[in-house]
């Protein structure tokens, strides 16, 4: 359970290291993360620490993905890209 709520920009931050790390894995074993990860949902991955840590790596980019989507739905949101409304 997290103390605090992430402003716009840590999740930003987060989403951006995340990313960096899971090109790790991925040029590591010549596979892209969502295809990895739909081999482990279908039970195709061996347990291992490292495989273990991309799997945890791709659920947090996932948890961040929701938060930052629900952040930009949010009314109190103001983007410096949006319509004005009169």
């Amino acid at each position: 359970m997290r103390m605090k709520e992430l402003t716009l920009e840590e999740i930003i931050e987060d989403l951006h290291a995340i990313e960096e790390r899971l090109q790790l894995f991925e040029k590591k074993y010549r596979c892209l993360s969502d295809s990895f990860y739909k081999f482990y949902l279908a039970g195709k991955v061996e347990d291992s620490l490292e495989l273990i840590e991309w799997i945890g790596l791709i659920k947090m980019k996932m948890e961040r993905e929701a938060e930052y989507e629900s952040f930009l739905l949010s009314s109190a949101v103001s983007l410096p890209f949006s319509a004005k409304s009169d």
